[in-house]
C-alpha cells in the first residue's frame, strides 16, 4: 500500500510504500528531506486536490529506501586536511611504487610524464566522487565552470611576474650569503626539470594544464567552498591559502604558492568560478616552466662567481614594484563590482 504526503519545502506530492513510515525520503522536485509520515490513511491513488490551491501538478515519487543526509557544508577544516592527505599519500604512494618496479632511485621524478598524468586524474576523480557522495551534490554543481572574473586575470599575471622574478633573486642572495653554495643553486635546474628531459610536452601538459586544473578543483572547488559555508569570508581565504601553500613542501615555494592561493580565492570568492583560477594558475605554471627551461636549466654559475649586489637589489625593487601594481590593479577591479571582503558568510 502506498502513502502519499507533501513536501513540507515546495509542496510537491510524494509517495512512498507503507512500511517506510517514519522514515526520511528527498524531494525529487526541490531536493529537500522530508520524513514520511507514520499516521496515514492507506489508499491506492493520490488525494485530489481542491482546484484552487496552486501547487506543483507534478508529481514526484520519493525513492522506497531510507535517504541519507547529506552533508552540504562538508568539508570543514579537519575534513579538508584528511582530504587532502587522502589525494597526497595516494598519488605519490603510486608514483613511489612505479618508481621502484622501473629501478628509478628518485621518488617518481624521472617517470615518464604520461602516466603521471594518469594517475593524478584518476586520483582526483575517485576524490571527486567521494565528496559528491557526500555533500549530495554533482561534480558539475561542485566545480562551477561558469564564463566570469576574466577582467582579474590580467592583475594576477602581472603580479605573478613580479613573485616570480622576485623569488628567482632570492637564489642570488642565497649565493651572495653563502658563496659555496654555487654547486647547489648548478644542481637544482637538472633535477627539477628531470621530466622534461624524457618527454617535454607531456612535462609542460602535465605541469601547466594538468596540475593547475586539478589543484583549483580540489583547493577552490571543492575545500574553499565547504570553508565558505562554515567560516567567515576572510578566514576561510587565508586558511585556504595557507594548506595550499603548505601542501607544495618547499619553503621558498610556500610563501610565493601562498600568495597564489589568496589571489585565486579571492577570484573564486568574487565568481564563484573555478575557470578563471585555472587560466591564471595554467598561465603562471607555463610562464615558470619557460623562465625555468631558459634560465635555470641552462645557466651555470661559476664557483668564484660574485653578483653585483646592486643589480640584484635594482632588479628585487623592480619585480616588488610590479608586484604591488599588479595587487593594487587587483583590488581595484574587485571593488569594482563589489566589496567581498565583508566578514559575514556564504549560504
Amino acid at each position: 500500500m502506498a502513502i502519499y504526503f507533501e513536501c513540507t519545502s515546495c509542496g510537491t506530492q510524494l509517495r512512498a510504500s507503507d512500511f517506510l513510515g517514519g522514515n526520511t525520503c528527498i524531494c525529487q522536485n526541490c531536493g529537500a528531506v522530508v520524513l514520511i509520515p507514520s499516521d496515514f490513511t492507506e489508499s491506492d491513488s493520490p488525494p485530489q486536490r481542491t482546484p484552487d490551491i496552486d501547487l506543483n501538478p507534478k508529481l514526484a515519487y520519493a525513492k522506497d529506501i531510507v535517504e541519507k543526509v547529506y552533508d552540504e557544508k562538508y568539508p570543514r577544516l579537519s575534513q579538508s586536511i584528511w582530504l587532502i592527505l587522502l589525494y597526497f599519500i595516494t598519488t605519490y604512494a603510486v608514483m613511489l611504487l612505479i618508481s621502484i618496479f622501473t629501478d628509478n632511485s628518485d621518488g617518481g621524478s624521472t617517470i615518464h610524464p604520461l602516466p603521471k598524468i594518469l594517475i593524478l586524474a584518476i586520483t582526483f576523480i575517485i576524490i571527486l566522487i567521494y565528496v559528491s557522495r557526500k555533500t549530495g551534490k554533482s561534480a558539475r554543481k561542485i566545480l562551477s565552470l561558469k564564463i566570469a572574473g576574466f577582467n582579474l586575470i590580467v592583475p594576477v599575471l602581472i603580479s605573478s611576474i613580479g613573485i616570480n622574478f622576485f623569488f628567482l633573486s632570492l637564489g642570488t642572495y642565497i649565493i651572495i650569503l653563502f658563496p659555496g653554495s654555487a654547486e647547489q643553486i648548478n644542481s637544482m635546474g637538472p633535477n627539477i626539470f628531470k621530466s622534461f628531459e624524457i618527454n617535454i610536452w607531456g612535462a609542460f601538459l602535465n605541469t601547466a594544464i594538468i596540475v593547475p586544473f586539478i589543484e583549483e578543483c580540489l583547493f577552490r572547488g571543492i575545500i574553499l567552498r565547504g570553508y565558505l559555508k562554515n567560516y567567515s569570508i576572510k578566514k576561510s581565504v587565508i586558511i585556504s591559502a595557507l594548506i595550499f601553500g603548505i601542501y607544495h613542501l618547499n619553503p621558498i615555494q610556500f610563501v610565493s604558492a601562498t600568495t597564489w592561493g589568496i589571489f585565486s580565492a579571492l577570484i573564486y570568492v568574487k565568481t564563484r568560478s573555478i575557470l578563471p583560477c585555472f587560466i591564471c594558475h595554467s598561465i603562471n605554471n607555463g610562464l615558470l616552466v619557460v623562465i625555468g627551461l631558459t634560465l635555470i636549466s641552462n645557466v651555470t654559475v661559476e664557483p668564484d662567481w660574485a653578483p653585483s649586489i646592486l643589480a640584484v637589489i635594482i632588479i628585487s625593487i623592480f619585480s616588488l614594484v610590479i608586484t604591488s601594481f599588479g595587487i593594487w590593479l587587483f583590488v581595484s577591479k574587485l571593488r569594482e563590482s563589489q566589496n567581498i571582503l565583508s566578514t559575514g558568510q556564504i549560504t
